[in-house]
C-alpha cells in the first residue's frame, strides 16, 4: 500500500520487536502509516502486539489474585490492619515516585479538602470491604464490587430518571 493511496482496507503488519506497523485512512479516504506498540484501532479491526497481551494477562492476574491474597491475609490480621498496611506501602512506594516524576501538588485549599474527603471515603471503601471479605468468599466479594457501577447505573435511571 502506498501512502496517500484511495483504498478503503488498510493493511497492518507486525515488525520483528512486534511493534504493530498500521496503514490507517484519513477522513479523505487517503491512506497514511503510523507506527504504535500500543493498540491500535482502524475501524473494526485491532491489532494488540505480545507485550501488550503479556501486561494485560499479568495485570488481570494480578488485580484477581488481590481478592484472594487478602482473603489468606485477613486470617492473620483484623481488616483495620491490614487496610493500613496497604495505604502505608503504596505511600513508600508513590511518593518517592511523585518526586521522581516531579509533578506538582495541587495548593488550592478546595481541591486539598476534596482530595482529602476522597481519601477518607476511599479508605473507608476498603476498611468495608476487608470486613466483608471475614464473612464471605472472595469471589463472591470481587463480583459485588466489580458489578458495582453497573448496579449504580441501573438504580439511577430507575430512582432518578437519569
Amino acid at each position: 500500500m502506498i501512502a496517500g493511496r484511495r483504498d478503503t482496507e488498510c493493511q497492518v503488519a507486525l515488525d520483528s520487536s512486534y511493534s504493530a506497523i498500521a496503514w490507517t485512512c484519513t477522513d479523505q479516504g487517503r491512506c497514511k502509516s503510523f507506527k504504535s506498540d500500543v493498540l491500535i484501532e482502524m475501524g473494526r479491526d485491532c491489532v494488540m502486539t505480545t507485550r501488550n497481551w503479556l501486561l494485560f494477562l499479568c495485570s488481570a492476574l494480578l488485580w484477581g489474585a488481590s481478592w484472594s491474597v487478602v482473603k489468606v491475609a485477613l486470617g492473620y490480621v483484623t481488616p483495620l490492619i491490614f487496610s493500613f498496611h496497604q495505604s502505608f506501602i503504596v505511600t513508600i512506594v508513590l511518593v518517592p515516585l511523585l518526586f521522581v516524576t516531579q509533578r506538582q501538588l495541587p495548593r488550592n485549599p478546595n481541591t486539598l479538602l476534596h482530595l482529602l474527603v476522597y481519601g477518607l471515603v476511599n479508605g473507608i471503601n476498603v476498611v468495608v470491604s476487608n470486613s466483608g471479605l471475614l464473612g464471605e468468599s472472595s469471589g463472591i466479594s470481587a463480583m459485588l464490587t466489580f458489578t458495582q457501577p453497573l448496579l449504580v447505573f441501573i438504580l439511577s435511571v430507575i430512582f432518578l430518571q437519569e
